[in-house]
């Protein structure tokens, strides 16, 4: 196990396969956050907020605001090799449901449009598991796309962003759970609806 709770592909050890269809390129990361879903929800929903607690989020800014968590966003990170950074952006339509305690972005530019990502949450006993899939073909890449895809974007950049992403948040989710929410006037204050 590695980074805030088991990491990997989807049907790695230990791992059984979900119902969905299987895609060239499929990503799983999980952690338990000592805190309550709806902190959790509000938090990975509050994404113009991820650059001040996420160091390798770039920039975050909707284009489009259909509401708290909903809307097309662009957001840019950092990948590093080492000391090298390499920058990374994309454009999602991203849709927040807290009756399903979800939320969903499909990618709809950059390299990894039509890239599906879901964030599970699921509140228990000991606190709220947090699980984050991507579904992808892979770049429309003649022949070469989805091995790409399966071997290269996929382990080398999209696990490791996301495992990264889930660590920063889950340890932004237990600082307000245990402190009582964002620092004040950081306008994190919204609600999901």
């Amino acid at each position: 196990m590695s980074g805030p709770g088991r990491t990997g592909t989807v049907n790695g050890p230990g791992r059984a396969a979900p119902s969905r269809p299987r895609r060239p390129m499929q990503t799983h990361n999980e952690a338990l956050v000592r805190a309550p879903a709806e902190l959790c929800l509000r938090v990975a929903a509050d994404v113009e907020r991820w650059p001040r607690i996420l160091p390798h989020y770039r920039s975050v800014r909707f284009l489009r605001r259909d509401g708290f968590g909903r809307g097309l966003v662009r957001m840019a990170a950092s990948r590093h090799f080492g000391p090298l950074p390499y920058p990374t952006w994309w454009v999602s339509e991203m849709e927040t449901d807290p009756h399903e305690w979800t939320v969903r972005y499909r990618h709809v530019d950059g390299i990894t449009t039509g890239m599906e990502v879901v964030w599970k949450l699921e509140e228990g006993r000991d606190g709220t598991r947090i699980v984050i899939l991507h579904d992808w073909d892979g770049p429309n890449w003649p022949l070469i796309g989805g091995l790409a895809a399966r071997r290269v974007i996929g382990p080398r950049f999209i696990r490791v962003v996301a495992d990264r992403t889930l660590a920063g948040v889950k340890s932004e989710m237990e600082r307000q759970a245990l402190h009582g929410g964002p620092p004040p006037g950081t306008g994190a204050e919204a609600r999901v609806d």
